[in-house]
């Protein structure tokens, strides 16, 4: 139906085949070390995971507290009579358990403190920022919210970088 542009291309193809032949040996090759690279990296995860534990079993210990503090708390979440008590916000403490649980019980009350503390100063702000707007005009509120939200980012963001220099 169509005409052949290229006539000689179908004689190329094939001479060509052989060189592919030669590429599937090298990619067998190269597939049998991928294969056995697999097979060795789960059993290297497993010794250095054990070497780790076996040197300082706090760690594993600690690891078994979260693991045990996440399932009890997502209990609140999963199991349906707790869930209808407490409702759709019980999510935020399997949240809570990820982000504030930490090595130790000092560090943990003290992550705990100043999320706490965190939380209170920005509900606060967020409520002093939502009444200024909310009794200025609706064009003003629209720009307020907005440059407002970009003040705290740049300067939370900021002070962030600076802290994590010390």
């Amino acid at each position: 139906m169509f005409p052949k542009v290229h006539a000689g291309m179908d004689m190329e193809m094939n001479s060509n085949m052989d060189c592919g032949k030669s590429k599937g040996i090298i990619g067998e090759k190269s597939m049998r070390i991928l294969v056995d690279k697999m097979k060795k990296y789960p059993v290297s995860i497993w010794r250095t995971l054990w070497k780790v534990g076996r040197d300082d079993p706090r760690r594993a210990i600690h690891a078994v507290k979260v693991g045990l503090a996440l399932t009890l708390v997502s209990l609140l979440y999963l199991l349906q009579p707790l869930f209808t008590g407490i409702g759709q916000n019980a999510i935020w403490a399997v949240m809570t358990v990820v982000v504030v649980l930490e090595f130790t019980a000092g560090a943990t009350l003290c992550k705990g403190l100043n999320r706490g503390l965190g939380t209170l100063l920005a509900g606060s702000l967020a409520f002093f920022i939502e009444y200024i707007a909310t009794e200025s005009g609706h064009i003003f509120r629209a720009v307020f919210i907005g440059a407002a939200v970009f003040l705290i980012g740049a300067a939370a963001t900021y002070i962030y970088q600076v802290h994590s220099l010390y």
